[in-house]
């Protein structure tokens, strides 16, 4: 009886480390918590956990001379683009720790897990609307070659926006993989948008020398052509080779 009755007590112990074990496990698997908020983003069936990858980083702690080991997951998402493309995305908990790190549970600027997580679909979806821009202005203007040389984003200033634009971005009904573009964040209040454009150098340096001189003197009409698309909602941060730059706000009417 009494043997019974051990047995009995390590299978209740078992499977009380078992439900922690999964618990902590299914906390931390964000494809899998936040599984509703992965298919509002990159739509239902159209995206899966390709790997997941656990990585360790060193961080400094507020108030501490000391070093800190810190490890987060980061998940490669696979998912069908809206021009019909596979493409690969990182979604990492880096953010997430460092946040953590240094702010106290407390603190207003500490980030919950799902704000974390839509700031990592913001930057991802900073990339499909600089996409969406390289294709269809600077690919009008440009050959494909030089076109490919250009890296386009949306970036925002002011440094980095507090927790509630989060829980704000992932209300907006354009917010996902197959609807957003430049011209929401632009015409956005949530938060200083901006279009920025730059050339990599690497890319840049494979062209001829008549290419390379086509691609810097098409700043004006890049500029134009921006301004026509966004109208009132133009803001743009150009940087060419050779130190050729250009920025633009239509609220603020900076000159060229």
């Amino acid at each position: 009886m009494k043997k019974a009755k051990s047995v009995g007590i390590i299978a209740v112990i078992a499977l009380l480390c078992a439900a922690v074990f999964f618990g902590f496990w299914f906390f931390d698997n964000w494809p899998l918590r936040f599984r509703s908020q992965f298919d509002a983003f990159f739509g239902k069936g159209n995206w899966q956990c390709v790997s997941n990858e656990f990585k360790r980083t060193t961080i400094q702690l507020p108030h501490s001379l000391d070093d800190s080991q810190t490890f987060f997951d980061t998940w490669k998402i696979s998912f069908t683009d809206r021009f019909g493309e596979t493409q690969t995305c990182d979604i990492s908990a880096l953010t997430l720790k460092l946040n953590h790190a240094k702010y106290n549970i407390l603190s207003r600027k500490r980030l919950s897990a799902k704000q974390a997580l839509t700031l990592e679909f913001m930057y991802n979806s900073f990339d499909l609307a600089g996409e969406e821009i390289r294709r269809e202005i600077l690919g009008s203007l440009l050959p494909e070659a030089e076109a490919d040389c250009m890296n386009v984003d949306i970036s925002f200033r002011n440094g980095n926006p507090p927790p509630k634009l989060y829980s704000a971005l992932v209300k907006e009904p354009w917010f996902n993989a197959a609807d957003v573009s430049a011209a929401h964040y632009l015409e956005s209040d949530l938060y200083d948008f901006y279009i920025e454009i730059s050339v990599s150098d690497y890319r840049f340096k494979q062209l001829s020398d008549a290419q390379q001189d086509h691609l810097k003197g098409s700043l004006s009409a890049i500029e134009t052509a921006l301004k026509d698309r966004y109208g009132d909602y133009t803001d743009y941060e150009i940087t060419l080779p050779d130190g050729l730059t250009a920025e633009y706000s239509a609220a603020s009417a900076i000159p060229n």
